[in-house]
């Protein structure tokens, strides 16, 4: 199943794998507690805001 959504709270709850895209670029991917763990968050939605740049 892919899920394609914006609310990165759903994607950290429902996804064993994830992939973060920006400017229709596959940026990052990992678990959801890989991705934390590499960027030292709380929650997906600071990966994403650093990830991006935009944090």
């Amino acid at each position: 199943i892919l899920l394609s959504s914006h609310n990165m709270l759903e994607v950290e709850y429902l996804c064993d794998r994830v992939a973060l895209i920006d400017g229709g670029v596959i940026i990052e991917e990992g678990s959801p507690g890989e991705l934390r763990e590499r960027y030292g968050a709380e929650n997906l939605e600071e990966v994403f805001m650093e990830a991006t740049g935009r944090g």
